[in-house]
């Protein structure tokens, strides 16, 4: 949408309700989820980052921009390498909560240090250790 007149320059069509955006550090890259079950990534082409059993709830990009956070209502969170938008590529396998706790489709939230945070709705926050994208460690 231009600010100045309100126009609207552009619309992403989605099946069904968006529940979540976030811009990329670049400020060219869009990533959004949605109650489809799918996170996707808008750049030309725009890719589809399938996987979920249900809503996409929560999106984050990590500070640097090449790693995208999407957690859904089938109580996972995705790490996608988003290093080239066009192309991104799952992180290992999908990062659940431990058993008896809530999804992790509250919200998600890179922090400091490879840090990775990730709250739910019953009250409860699941942190990870980043350091090895590829292996993440939950921490206690």
């Amino acid at each position: 949408m231009e600010l100045a007149t309100g126009r609207i320059t552009a619309v992403l069509p989605h099946p069904g309700p968006v529940t979540t955006v976030a811009y990329g550090r670049d400020g060219h890259t869009l990533a959004t989820g949605a109650a489809d079950g799918v996170a996707r990534l808008w750049a030309l082409p725009t890719p589809i980052m399938a996987g979920a059993d249900r809503s996409v709830f929560t999106v984050a990009f990590s500070p640097d921009g090449q790693t995208l956070a999407a957690a859904s209502g089938d109580k996972t969170l995705r790490l996608w390498d988003v290093t080239t938008p066009q192309q991104p590529a799952l992180l290992g396998p999908p990062l659940t909560a431990p058993a008896g706790s809530g999804s992790l489709a509250g919200t998600v939230a890179f922090g400091p240090r490879g840090r990775l945070a990730a709250g739910s709705a019953d009250g409860t926050v699941q942190l990870w250790d980043l350091v090895d994208i590829r292996r993440p460690v939950p921490l206690r």
